[in-house]
């Protein structure tokens, strides 16, 4: 088994409406756009596929600029990760490679996950911090804070070179600022 890693501006347009349709069906939201290529041009996608070139499991690490006591840090967001077929260790298989691709770059990763998906993410070698998400903000353009309403998912990461995460865990009241929740 192989899975595809594709930088999102290398996608064409039908696999990012096959990708759309499949985060509509499995959460429920999305529409497909004509510019929906713009919002995958930092991504890394990856991607397993079968012989007819049907996805079986996807996800994806998208590149955010986060700060954390007014330093600036960049993280690579978690997120998007579905099987289309469950039971069939695409998804750990994914996430191994993912975590894999974090680890070789020194990369600092950061996603949410309910807890029901903690034990999985644990598997596939992801640290979790319980309740974790009520540490990260967003501000909007005027800079007023928005935080989460959601308090009960938890955040699987691994820390990259920047240590930001350990730093985080030092800092226990202190906010990470992101730019949006994904």
């Amino acid at each position: 088994m192989l899975v595809e890693t594709i930088q999102g501006k290398d996608l064409s347009y039908q696999e990012i409406k096959n990708i759309f349709q499949i985060w509509a069906n499995t959460f429920g939201d999305g529409t497909i756009k004509k510019d929906k290529k713009i919002e995958f041009t930092d991504e890394v996608i990856f991607l397993i596929r079968d012989k007819n070139n049907t996805i079986l499991a996807l996800g994806c690490l998208h590149q955010i600029h986060a700060y954390f006591l007014w330093k600036p840090y960049i993280i690579q967001w978690i997120g998007g990760i579905v099987s289309t077929i469950k039971g069939k260790w695409y998804g750990k298989f994914l996430m191994t490679e993912i975590r894999t691709y974090v680890s070789k770059n020194k990369l600092t990763a950061i996603g949410f996950c309910s807890k029901h998906n903690t034990p999985f993410y644990e598997k596939c070698g992801f640290l979790i911090e319980q309740w974790g998400i009520t540490r990260f903000v967003t501000k909007d353009a005027k800079w007023k804070i928005h935080y989460t309403t959601d308090t009960v998912d938890d955040v699987l990461y691994l820390d990259g070179k920047d240590c930001l995460v350990k730093k985080v865990f030092l800092h226990p009241r202190a906010k990470v600022y992101v730019p949006r929740f994904w």
